[in-house]
């Protein structure tokens, strides 16, 4: 769509129709890749552009998505997190103290997904997006009163879904 291209290539191959496994490689140079309105969904919508791979790979059953992205001019992503009510009581989010590294904030929200547990996941997810001054990224805290981070910059983001449903973002 509008002209901003994608290439995708690799393979589907399955054994005897029973177990299907994926190696797939998207390449993207300035692609449009999401263009979603609140209408389509009141959680995450807008108009996303993006350099970068998406990789696609392993059984059905146990897909791992590697992604490493940047956003490109045009981007506008809006994040709705609830009221702010909402916000506080999530037991789906939780703060946790900066690390050094990504995986040092990795084994402390694994460790207290174990105390947790929490259902299973069977995917893993790594995401490294990198944000630039042509994006722009609003996340609402409460939409109905105005409360609203909004901002463009410079810095990675990591994202860690594993496969027991862990979660993490973190970044600069």
């Amino acid at each position: 769509e509008k002209g901003t291209p994608a290439w995708i290539n690799g393979e589907i191959r399955h054994d005897n129709f029973a177990v299907w496994y994926l190696d797939l490689h998207l390449k993207a140079e300035n692609s449009f890749v999401l263009n979603t309105s609140e209408k389509n969904n009141e959680r995450f919508y807008g108009q996303v552009y993006a350099s970068g791979t998406f990789d696609l790979t392993g059984p059905t059953h146990m897909l791992l998505y590697d992604i490493k992205g940047r956003a490109e001019k045009g981007t506008e992503f809006c994040i709705d997190v609830g009221n702010t009510t909402d916000f506080q009581l999530s037991d789906m989010i939780e703060f946790v103290p900066p690390r050094v590294t990504h995986i040092d904030s990795l084994l402390q929200n694994i460790k207290k997904k174990i105390v947790r547990q929490k259902r299973e996941s069977t995917n893993e997810m790594n995401i490294q997006v990198e944000a630039n001054p042509n994006a722009l990224l609003r996340i609402y805290m409460d939409k109905s009163v105005g409360h609203m981070l909004e901002g463009r910059g410079n810095g990675v983001m990591y994202m860690h879904l594993s496969p027991k449903g862990t979660f993490t973002i973190d970044g600069t």
